[in-house]
């Protein structure tokens, strides 16, 4: 029975790595990589939010300024305890507001509403919806904030009371400039940002600015692409846009979960080619060591596929020139700022998102690594002591 005994505890703690090997790439999967976010040194009011908006609408509209366009992004911040009603339930709840600038889905996963200048729509979280409605099938139905009623565009199903808002609002006069007299959103061909590059003005006077006026704004995000670098957005945020930032480096807090994930593969990889090689020495025929050294061979390959598809390298960790040898010291000193920072900082409820998922995908990506050493140690005690 002891060695039955054994076999099953081998087998239960390889179980539980390939369980805990899922969770940890399900949350590494959950981090914003495609993302690049920005802490403001200096939060900015509303109206300077909407105006720099503006301006970067401006800049993709007349390009030939020379000038460095910005990927989409967002302004936005938080403002928590906030009290929202359904005035004709008499239900309220309360919930953290975020107050956008912007792309909504650089904020929230998967959400296209509402957009950039719909200044009377808002995007309320699943429990929020159910305390208010006792349903989450309420689009199109209205909430009452400060004072203000707003109409649900979207439900975002996600834990915690959390509602959000568009603070621009398109007037009728910039409808009219775009050649549509009724206000409405028009199209602009060449716009590098906005909701299928629908063009708004955003308007320090519209109802989202007013209603928030008191509040500030300190955090950008912006869609990450090729060929743009964080230093490249960084300087283009502060010369044209006068904004002093302090990136919030989520694509290392992926890099060190992503290799805490990958430990467990990479040693199942080592494993079968140990394997293969000592089944390779048993061969006392030919035709035996090339069907192993094909194995063997197969496995590298596949391995080499595995690890070219997880392990991608920023273009700012790359020296200009090879011959900058201070460049290496001078990373080491950024990227340990950033995690100090990271540390440090107060969070918002999103950033206890990602925060959450760091720690969840380096947590389980450990454990699943010592699970299946375990485990592996257990089977081999089994196969040599039977």
């Amino acid at each position: 029975m002891g060695k039955y005994a054994k076999h099953l505890a081998a087998v239960g703690f390889l179980v539980l790595a390939m369980v805990l090997l899922y969770l940890s790439a399900a949350a590494w999967g959950s981090l914003a990589l495609g993302k690049v976010m920005f802490h403001l040194e200096s939060p900015i009011s509303i109206s300077e939010g909407v105006e720099v908006m503006d301006r970067a609408e401006e800049d993709s509209e007349d390009a030939e300024e020379g000038r460095q366009l910005l990927p989409a992004f967002c302004i936005w911040g938080q403002k928590e305890g906030i009290a929202v009603e359904n005035k004709n339930l008499s239900r309220t709840s309360t919930a953290d507001a975020i107050l956008l600038c912007g792309e909504p889905g650089l904020v929230f996963e998967g959400c296209q509403l509402p957009i950039w200048g719909d200044g009377q729509g808002c995007i309320i979280s699943e429990d929020t919806a159910w305390e208010l409605f006792g349903s989450s099938q309420v689009v199109g139905k209205e909430v009452s904030c400060r004072g203000t009623s707003y109409v649900v565009r979207q439900v975002l199903p996600i834990q915690g009371n959390m509602i959000a808002f568009q603070l621009g609002q398109r007037s009728a006069a910039a409808g009219e400039r775009q050649g549509d007299p009724s206000g409405s959103p028009s199209r602009q061909s060449g716009s590098s940002f906005g909701q299928g590059n629908q063009v708004y003005s955003g308007g320090s006077s519209g109802q989202g600015s007013q209603v928030w006026a008191e509040e500030q704004l300190d955090r950008i995000t912006l869609k990450s692409e090729e060929g743009i670098s964080k230093r490249t957005l960084e300087g283009t945020l502060g010369m044209q846009y006068g904004l002093s930032v302090q990136l919030l480096d989520i694509e290392l807090l992926g890099g060190i979960s992503g290799a805490c994930m990958l430990f467990a593969p990479v040693t199942i990889c080592v494993f079968f080619a140990a394997l293969i090689c000592r089944q390779y020495k048993k061969q006392k025929t030919r035709p035996g060591k090339a069907w192993m050294a094909g194995a063997l061979i197969l496995l590298a390959a596949v391995t080499f596929l595995f690890l070219k598809g997880q392990i991608r390298i920023s273009e700012d960790y790359i020296p200009s020139r090879w011959s900058d040898f201070s460049f290496w010291s001078s990373l080491w000193q950024e990227k340990a700022d950033a995690v100090k920072f990271l540390v440090g900082m107060e969070k918002t409820e999103l950033d206890n998102r990602w925060a959450y998922g760091f720690l969840k995908a380096a947590g389980c990506g450990l454990l699943a690594e010592i699970l299946l050493l375990a485990g592996l140690v257990k089977s081999r005690n089994f196969n040599t002591n039977p």
